[in-house]
């Protein structure tokens, strides 16, 4: 399919079930996408509070708070700069002026890292610190 300047590929599983779709960009990059759910993710506040604590990028020199304030999880840079996260699918959300925010977990299952991604920025990581 194209779409402006830039050719739509779906690619479909063997039952017939999309796995994902890449765009080829008239620039000559091409951004893949991976189907993850068909429903939204609605964590519990357990869920939520399991993302809680500070993470650092030595990358850009930032620092975010991630806590649960109100019932939904919101990162902080300041206390005058908070960025409510909006669940999208299992350990990722979404964020006005920041992408899309997800998190990774160590084999035991704890919260090490969040990762940042958006437009031509993608996974940039802030550990999670002690």
């Amino acid at each position: 399919y194209l779409l402006g300047s830039n050719t739509v590929l779906f690619d479909d599983g063997p039952d017939g079930r999309p796995r994902g779709m890449r765009v080829a960009q008239g620039d000559g990059d091409t951004i893949q996408y991976v189907f993850v759910s068909p429903t939204i993710w609605s964590p519990t506040q357990e869920e939520l509070r399991a993302f809680e604590g500070r993470y650092r990028s030595d990358e850009v020199g930032v620092a975010y708070t991630a806590r649960v304030v109100d019932g939904r999880l919101v990162l902080e840079l300041r206390a005058a700069m908070r960025r409510e996260l909006a669940p999208v699918y299992s350990e990722a959300f979404t964020a006005p002026g920041l992408g899309t925010v997800w998190f990774t977990r160590d084999q035991s299952g704890k919260v090490t890292a969040l990762h940042f991604g958006a437009a031509r920025v993608w996974d940039i990581v802030f550990t999670r610190q002690p």
